[in-house]
C-alpha cells in the first residue's frame, strides 16, 4: 500500500466546511490520509458501525473493506435499510432484493486507472490531484441511488463523505475503532459527529437495531385465469427463476434481468428487463405467460417445481403457485445466474462496476 502514497502532494484542508469548488479535491486528499492509516488492519469487513452528523439528520452505516485482502476502502449506506444490506452482505446471507433496493450509497476504494468507469473521466481530470501521477492505484470515489448506476458524488455528498472520512481517521488514530465494542445484544454503536468551528467532536452511543420490514406486494389473479392455469398439463421439469440486477444500465437506471430457465432442456424460456417499481407485477405476468406457452420453446404447462433466489419474489408468489400444485423453493444461489452475468460482462467488459 505504501507505494500508492506520494510524499510531495499537498495535505488535506483542516476545516470542516469547504467550498463546493474545493470539496471534491479535498475529498481525494483526505482519502490519501485514510489509506495511510490502514483501518482495515483494525476492523473486519463484517464489523459495522454508524456515523451520524448532528443537526443534519445524516445517519450512515459503515463497512471498512480490506481485511479480506480483496478490496480496500469504505462503503457507507444510509439509514437502517443500509444497515440491513451491509449486515446481510457481511454475513454471506445476501439477498438480491435487499442489496438492489438498499439505500443511498457512498464509497471510496482503490482501483487501477484502467478500471475507472468511463463516466468518471472528466471528474478525475478536474478534481483528482493524483490523476497525472504515475501510481499503481487510484481512489474510486462514487455515489449511488437505489436502482441506479454509480456516479461521481454531488457537492453535498462529497461534503458528507469528507466529514465521515475525517471522523474515521480521528477514531482510527485514537484507537477508538474497536470491533468488539460495535455491538451488544440488539444494539449497535453509533458515533455522533458534532461540528465545532474548525474541529469536530465525536461522541459514542448505542442505539437499538431497527430492521425495516419490506412491504410485501401480493399478486392478484382473476378466477377465469386461475381456472385456465389449473387446466394446463403438468411438465416433468424444474424451472429456475431469477431477476438479478447490475448487468445492464438503461439511461442511468439499472433494471432487473428477469429470466426463467428450464432445467430439462437447459434453455432460457424467457429473458426480459423489468424495473424495480413494477417488479412483482411484471415478474408474475411474465411467469404466467411462460405457463401459457409464450416462451422460447412455446412450451405450455406447469412445472413440478420452481426455484428462485429472491426472497421477495418467493414470499410474493409462493401461495398462488402452491394453489397451482407447484412446489416453490427459495435457494441461496442459482448457478445459471452467474453464467448469465458472466456472459453479459464479457459482452461489455468495462461495465463491471454496476
Amino acid at each position: 500500500m505504501q507505494d500508492n502514497i506520494h510524499p510531495n502532494l499537498p495535505k488535506e484542508n483542516k476545516r470542516n466546511t469547504i467550498s463546493k469548488d474545493n470539496v471534491h479535491r479535498e475529498l481525494f486528499l483526505i482519502s490519501e490520509g485514510l489509506f495511510k492509516l490502514k483501518p482495515w488492519d483494525m476492523v473486519g469487513n463484517e464489523d459495522i458501525f454508524g456515523l451520524y452528523i448532528k443537526g443534519q439528520n445524516q445517519l450512515y452505516f459503515v463497512c471498512i473493506m480490506g481485511s479480506g485482502g480483496m478490496e480496500y476502502g469504505l462503503l457507507l449506506m444510509q439509514g437502517w435499510k443500509g444497515y440491513l444490506a451491509l449486515a446481510d452482505a457481511s454475513s454471506c446471507d445476501i439477498d438480491h432484493d435487499t442489496l438492489t433496493n438498499a439505500s443511498h450509497l457512498l464509497s471510496v476504494s482503490l482501483c487501477r486507472k484502467d478500471e475507472l468507469p468511463p463516466g468518471f473521466t472528466n471528474y478525475y481530470k478536474r478534481y483528482d490531484p493524483y490523476f497525472n501521477y504515475s501510481r499503481k492505484y487510484f481512489y474510486w470515489i462514487s455515489a449511488k441511488e437505489p436502482g441506479k448506476v454509480f456516479r461521481p458524488p454531488k457537492d453535498d455528498e462529497a461534503q458528507i463523505l469528507y466529514l465521515y472520512i475525517k471522523a474515521i481517521i480521528e477514531l482510527t488514530a485514537k484507537g477508538q475503532l474497536q470491533p468488539q465494542t460495535f455491538k451488544k445484544t440488539n444494539k449497535i454503536r453509533i458515533f455522533d459527529i458534532i461540528l465545532e468551528n474548525n474541529d469536530i467532536q465525536i461522541i459514542s452511543r448505542y442505539e437499538n437495531i431497527m430492521i425495516p420490514k419490506p412491504l410485501l406486494k401480493t399478486v392478484n389473479i382473476d378466477e377465469e385465469t386461475l381456472k385456465q392455469l389449473k387446466s394446463l398439463p403438468r411438465l416433468p421439469t424444474i424451472y429456475n427463476m431469477a431477476a438479478p440486477s447490475g448487468m445492464v444500465a438503461i439511461k442511468d437506471i439499472i433494471p432487473r434481468i428477469f429470466f426463467i430457465h428450464d432445467e430439462k432442456t437447459d434453455i432460457i424460456l424467457i429473458m426480459q428487463a423489468i424495473y424495480e417499481e413494477n417488479l412483482i407485477e411484471d415478474a408474475f405476468n411474465l411467469l404466467k405467460d411462460v405457463f401459457l406457452g409464450k416462451n422460447f420453446l412455446k412450451l405450455k404447462g406447469l412445472p413440478k417445481e420452481i426455484r428462485m433466489d429472491s426472497r421477495l419474489l418467493y414470499d410474493s408468489f409462493k401461495e398462488i403457485l402452491a394453489s397451482l400444485g407447484i412446489r416453490v423453493v427459495c435457494v441461496e444461489h442459482i448457478p445459471k445466474v452467474r453464467e448469465i452475468i458472466k456472459g453479459m460482462q464479457q459482452f461489455n467488459p468495462r461495465d463491471n462496476r454496476h
